[in-house]
């Protein structure tokens, strides 16, 4: 899944941001949230009935919905190294 991967790209990239620019790593890992949320909620909602029942694990809703909970989960740590 196309989105899945652009979702870990916005990840690893939110990661490599130095310790001198939090805001713009939270602001990533916020995107990266967004685009799991937006997987689980809307694309992969949509393929269930098509989906065969040995699904890829980036076609599975949980897996989709913790990443983003994994990602807002990093986005706050990185608030509270900044404050």
């Amino acid at each position: 899944m196309t989105l899945f991967l652009y979702g870990a790209i916005l990840r690893e990239r939110a990661l490599e941001v130095s310790q001198g620019n939090l805001v713009q790593a939270v602001t990533i890992f916020r995107k990266a949230a967004g685009v799991y949320r937006y997987l689980a909620d809307v694309v992969l909602t949509s393929l269930q009935p098509a989906l065969t029942v040995e699904k890829p694990p980036e076609a599975v809703l949980s897996v989709s919905t913790a990443m983003s909970l994994i990602c807002l989960a990093e986005a706050q740590v990185r608030l509270l190294i900044l404050f």
